[in-house]
Order: C-alpha cells, then structure tokens, then sequence
C-alpha cells in the first residue's frame, strides 16, 4: 500500500534515511492535510479562488517534500484548474484527495 501512497525510498532518500523521523513528518503532514482539507472544501464551493490557490499551493509543496507523489499531482491539478475556474472538477478531484488522506491515514496506522 505505501508505493500508492508514498514513494519511501525517494522520500527517506530525501531526508537521510531516518524512517523514524518520516513517519513524525508524514504524521504531520496528515494533520495539517486533516486541518485545511474543510477550508479547502469551503474555498470551492464559494469559488473563492485566492484562498483555493493558497491552501493548495501549500499543501502541494509539503506533499511534494514528502514524495506523497499522487496527492501531489492532484494538488497540482487543483492549481492548474484556477485559470480555468473549474469549480466542477476541482470538486471532484477534491474528492480524490480525501480518498487519498483516508489512505495515508490507514498506512500510518499501521506503522504503529
């Protein structure tokens, strides 16, 4: 489940292979994905796309920094949709995301 989750080899590549310290940081990646994901949530559905670009942008760096790879291309489908004020399919990546967090949720739990 992790190679759809995150990539651990880049991701521990990138931190100098401290396991230990991933999962702290992955763990607060979740947290803070678990926080703004509501106001992300809220910023499509006002169309309210300044804050939909600051709430993505932010959480697609960290993704990025932790290789959660998948999460990060989504993130970065959302940026992209902003030119386009796709609220439509922003929504339903949305979705994706949340599916996506659900399961990085599962896969810390089980490194528990």
């Amino acid at each position: 489940m992790s190679a759809d989750i995150i990539n651990m080899d880049e991701a521990l590549e990138r931190i100098g292979g401290d396991k230990e310290f991933l999962y702290e940081l992955l763990n607060e990646f979740a947290q803070q994905v678990d926080e703004k994901l509501p106001a992300l949530h809220r910023a499509i559905n006002e169309g309210d796309f300044d804050n939909i670009k600051l709430i993505a942008h932010s959480l697609r760096g960290a993704a990025g920094n932790l290789s959660i790879n998948e999460m990060h291309r989504a993130l970065s489908d959302i940026e992209a949709l902003i030119l386009r004020q796709d609220i439509d399919k922003m929504a339903v990546i949305l979705k994706e995301i949340n599916g996506m967090q659900a399961d990085l949720r599962l896969f810390l739990k089980q490194q528990e």
